[in-house]
């Protein structure tokens, strides 16, 4: 992460510390207004669309980011909890008040630019959500939750599940939300995308060395120069060097 150190040192300042709680607290606030206010009519009027940001409603640009996961539904408010503030709260530990405003600025800001080539789209916040998501589960991934509050599962295999339905979006979903998609997952492969990559590097390099060593354990060692049988073929059998030629032979055939 030198480039977000060199980032840190020179716009270091510009971070805004607690943002986790300030996050989790705009879409409790969203969730309670909405429940009570039109449910989904009124969040309709939050998420980002920029033929309507074109048309003067510039609120869009921001609201998208504070809409919550689901209006009268429990399952919404554990959601702010676990993703927004929990997990958002280990990645600051982890990375610092800077960093994880610069992956929330730069996942909101590639879903904007993405919202402006596809006019049509309807964006909300749910891919940078699940960034986080991934992110939480690239620097923990045995980390245990309960889901249902009953099944304990790691998290890597709910990221393995969300992997899965990006890379399925990716292969079937329209131009327009594929881009929008890779778009706002933009902030993940800065902050993972070397070390994704030189994970494969090394994970290729140790197959190779695997298949090498497959190969030299499939080769034989001894084999005979008149017959060509060899010590894979008949374990059992002897070998000798002749002492006229300097050859290899087994004991049926040695000069």
């Amino acid at each position: 992460m030198q480039f977000l150190d060199r980032l840190e040192q020179n716009f270091g300042k510009f971070a805004i510390q607690k943002l986790p709680l300030y996050l989790a607290v705009a879409q409790l606030v969203c969730f309670f207004y909405a429940s009570a206010h039109g449910g989904i009519a009124f969040l309709n009027h939050l998420v980002l669309n920029s033929t309507a940001v074109m048309q003067g409603e510039i609120w869009r640009l921001f609201t998208f980011v504070i809409i919550p996961p689901g209006v009268q539904n429990l399952f919404a408010l554990f959601g702010i909890y676990f993703v927004i503030y929990f997990m958002g709260s280990a990645l600051v530990e982890e990375w610092g008040d800077f960093k994880f405003t610069f992956f929330v600025f730069s996942g909101w800001l590639m879903t904007v630019v993405a919202s402006f080539f596809f006019p049509y789209n309807i964006l909300t916040n749910v891919f940078l959500e699940t960034s986080i998501i991934l992110a939480f589960a690239y620097l923990l991934p045995n980390f245990e939750f309960y889901l249902f509050f009953v099944l304990p599962i790691k998290i890597k295999y709910l990221a393995y599940f969300i992997w899965a339905g990006l890379v399925i979006s990716l292969v079937f979903a329209p131009w327009s939300q594929r881009i929008c998609l890779l778009a706002s997952l933009t902030n993940y492969f800065i902050f993972f995308g070397k070390d994704i990559y030189m994970n494969m590097k090394a994970g290729k390099r140790n197959m190779k060395q695997q298949v090498e060593q497959i190969k030299i354990s499939k080769k034989a060692f001894h084999v005979c120069n008149e017959c060509g049988v060899t010590d894979k073929d008949e374990p059992g059998k002897e070998f000798r060097i002749s002492s006229q030629d300097g050859e290899e032979y087994c004991l049926e055939h040695l000069p």
